[in-house]
């Protein structure tokens, strides 16, 4: 890390006279997307992983429609089963298990997620449909501890000859607790045949096999309970969902359709996930608005607009313009769906599902980091206009690509101040080094509209680094809470093992719930929200130093099995009196997946020139290029063909954490091509500019400032408590002093600190944070003078 230059006393002046500016009261809140199995093998409570035989090699090349299941027989006979679709329980859902019965027991255990979790005082609801084909069967359900081989609860029921699909029901009260359970099912034939279907080959159809814990009144669950009491501890004013990059899938088929996700699980039609398994739609959107309710937050569903992501193979496909009347209808019905009375179509639907009451609808997104092109403008136009037009008191929200800067950012500013737009969804992934530069990125927004909404955001780590970096950009989105409204971290889930994208707010497992330091970051915010920001002077505040970059060495390493040969290696730079120097190394040969070489050059120098000529002789993915000062915090890092081999990327790393620089730019490596790189670099890496055969394609500057010690207050008129908020990212402890325009904590009066510090680099991903924010009583002695610990951030809660 760098070092700080420590000036003492700080003093931080809180403006406490002020009336105060108000700010968004829906400021914090969430964003549930399933990604890293966060909903189906989440927060969904369903045990039984493809219970309904859908899952297909589209969702998983080695899975089938038996993924998840083990088929075993005992006794006579041999075990013959087939996947079907002729008469199924379902249209939508067709697939579903047949077993020709041949004598003996023919068994299917499902372990669910990573076994199935199963607790000691517990009830759970076993059901399955079933279809008996020429004689009546018999099927018992069990419950195993696969621990000890133990069976912990059975039973089993007749089943008899039927051409339907009746529903078969089991309640098991569990008496046992473990990590490893199984449902094992066991069919056997019972050998009486009903004439009416004594011609037909004896056979058993099995399809939605499902098992789910119950409430205290025997109801089973719908989510979680322990993942939802952790977004419950979050207090989030509202709710983003489904999505994030799910709501427009790979490709228009694929988009996320909401009235497909609502009514019987059975008529709710799977299909692929964008993130790469699959979508049951258990959860649907009726389930997301309970969700919302259940932990008190507003929803805020995002529906398409028609194009799908950006990144799809072979370029963006559109709804064809004659189709999108459907899909503006399909946006007006989910808002008569959510605010509807009974009496309307809609309405009528979600009374039908158990909720009479609207979910009481204030917001609406459309799109999701779209490129903003003119099939984008003209699709999102209809349905904004269609909505704005019935539902003017609806917020719609649009977008602007996925990152804070760049061509889609600006088009798409452009395009909601041309439209009016109520608010737009910017998203940021940046490095904590980049948010410590840009603190101001939101100052300056026009209160006039369109307002902000900050929909997905982080600091590219788990480090608590990150989470202070979160901790200073939360206090300048909140310091500009009239332009800036709301804002949810991302992603929010992280099932252990099965992560698509990390860093995430909460891991989990069967077993266990563990938040990371990042989520104690918003927690502490959200417990502390303000309605007004008053006006905070820093005086004193520590400066930061960069280590310097005044010299450039060049590495090169591959990304997967590959060979690169590299020649013309040589750095330029310049003397005093403007003699040219160049330092050579001799060709090399980068070779395997993984590996790392560097060429040893050490030029010192602030102003440089590399060049030099690589060439794939075998391999199908590109390499990464370091140069700057490559052993140190922070240096520069060229990706030549990135995310699959399709962009080239300029990345800046900071405190062991790559981000991007400039926007990326398409293009990948072909092998046996010569490819001539220069790297020019100006005033230790202020600029640098990245030309591939002579053509510019990166042009990046930025000499902005860290600013590693940040202070913020205002007040919450709903409970009369003043909040003042220091961020201290520093290796040294700082003695600050508050000074306030109106006394505080007068007489025998009390206030607390709320105080999250440790190591910079303490916190990984798929653990539990290793400390938590600790609340300690405060005097008004203490408040002048208190020593803020390195890397710290402090909330201080004190009676207005």
């Amino acid at each position: 890390m760098a070092d700080i230059t420590a000036q003492q006393p700080v003093t931080i002046s809180v403006h406490n006279k002020q009336h105060g500016k108000p700010i968004s009261r829906d400021l914090w809140g969430i964003f549930l997307e399933d990604i890293n199995y966060a909903v189906d093998g989440g927060l969904n409570a369903e045990l039984v992983q493809n219970g309904a035989f859908e899952y297909n090699r589209t969702d998983n090349p080695r899975w089938s429609h038996l993924f998840g299941w083990t088929l075993g027989h005992i006794g006579n006979g041999y075990r013959d089963v087939s996947i079907r679709t002729d008469e199924p329980a379902a249209t939508e859902n067709p697939h579903y298990l047949a077993i020709r019965l041949t004598g003996g027991i023919t068994t299917l255990t499902n372990r669910g997620f990573d076994g199935i979790p199963l607790h000691a005082g517990e009830r759970y609801q076993c059901s399955a449909w079933v279809r008996a084909n020429g004689t009546d069967v018999q099927v018992a359900a069990e419950l195993i501890d696969e621990s000890n081989a133990a069976v912990v609860c059975h039973a089993a029921v007749a089943v008899p000859a039927h051409d339907g699909w009746p529903r078969i029901q089991f309640i098991f009260d569990c008496p046992v607790t473990t990590a490893q359970g199984a449902l094992k099912l066991s069919i056997t034939a019972l050998g009486t045949s009903n004439a009416e279907h004594a011609d037909e080959e004896s056979s058993v159809h099995i399809d939605w096999v499902s098992l789910k814990p119950c409430a205290a009144d025997g109801t089973p669950h719908i989510f979680r309970e322990d993942l939802v009491q952790s977004l419950r501890d979050l207090h989030p004013r509202f709710m983003r969902f489904p999505g994030g990059c799910i709501t427009h899938g790979v490709e228009v088929d694929n988009m996320y359709r909401w009235k497909r996700t609502i009514g019987p699980v059975e008529h709710r039609q799977h299909q692929y996930g964008y993130w790469g398994y699959h979508q049951s739609f258990n959860i649907g959107f009726h389930e997301y608005f309970l969700l919302c309710e259940a932990i008190g937050a507003k929803p805020l569903p995002v529906l398409p607009v028609g194009v799908s992501c950006q990144n799809t193979a072979g370029g963006v496909t559109t709804v064809p313009m004659e189709d999108m009347d459907e899909l503006v209808q399909e946006t007006l019905d989910l808002i008569e769906y959510a605010n509807g009375p009974v009496t309307s179509v809609w309405g009528a639907k979600r009374a039908a599902a158990g909720h009479p009451e609207p979910f009481g609808l204030e917001y609406l997104g459309l799109g999701n980091e779209d490129v903003i092109n003119e099939a984008f403008r003209e699709r999102f136009t209809m349905i904004h206009d269609a909505v704005k037009r019935k539902y003017p008191n609806i917020a719609v929200i649009g977008t602007v690509g996925p990152v804070p800067n760049g061509e889609n950012y600006d088009a798409g500013w452009a395009f909601a101040r041309e439209k009016h737009l109520d608010m737009i969804d910017e998203h940021a992934y940046k490095s904590p080094q980049w948010w410590f530069s840009h603190l101001d990125h939101y100052d300056g927004r026009d209160p006039q509209g369109p307002a902000t909404y900050i929909g997905e955001y982080g600091s590219w780590s788990n480090m608590h680094i990150s989470a202070l970096a979160e901790a200073a950009i939360m206090s300048a989105i909140e310091r500009n809470g009239d332009t800036v409204c709301m804002a949810s971290y991302a992603p929010l889930f992280g099932r252990l093992a099965h992560t698509q994208w990390t860093p995430d707010l909460i891991y989990f497992d069967n077993e266990q719930v563990m938040p990371t330091l990042n989520y104690w970051v918003q927690q502490m915010y959200a417990n502390t929200a303000m309605t007004h920001v008053l006006g905070t002077t820093v005086a004193n505040a520590p400066q930061f130093t960069p280590e310097p970059r005044d010299w450039t060495g060049l590495r090169f390493s591959s990304v997967d099995q590959g060979t690169f040969v590299f020649s013309d290696i040589q750095i330029t730079t310049h003397s005093d009196d403007g003699t040219e120097q160049v330092t050579t190394s001799p060709a090399l040969t980068l070779t395997g997946a993984g590996t790392a070489l560097d060429t040893g050059l050490h030029v010192p120098a602030d102003d440089y020139r590399i060049d030099f000529t690589v060439r794939r002789t075998d391999g199908e993915d590109g390499l990464t290029i370091d140069f700057g000062a490559i052993t140190g915090s922070d240096y520069f890092r060229w990706a030549f063909g990135d995310w699959g081999n399709k962009y080239y990327i300029l990345k800046r790393v900071g405190d062991g954490l790559q981000d991007e620089a400039v926007p990326a730019y398409e293009g990948g490596v072909e092998s046996n091509l010569d490819y001539h790189v220069t790297f020019d670099v100006s005033d230790q890496g202020s600029h640098v500019r990245v030309k591939l055969n002579d053509q510019l394609i990166h042009d990046y500057q930025d000499s902005s400032q860290q600013t590693r010690f940040v202070a913020t207050s205002g007040r919450n008129k709903e409970t009369g408590e003043l909040v003042v908020r220091v961020v201290n990212a520093t290796d040294q402890p700082q003695r600050i002093a508050l000074d306030f325009e109106e006394p505080v904590l007068t007489g025998e009066s009390r206030g607390a600190a709320t105080v999250l510090a440790g190591a910079w680099d303490a916190g990984q991903p798929f653990e539990p944070a290793p400390m938590q924010p600790r609340t300690v009583e405060v005097t008004a002695a203490d408040l002048g003078d208190w020593q803020a610990e390195p890397y710290s951030f402090t909330v201080f809660q004190l009676p207005a």
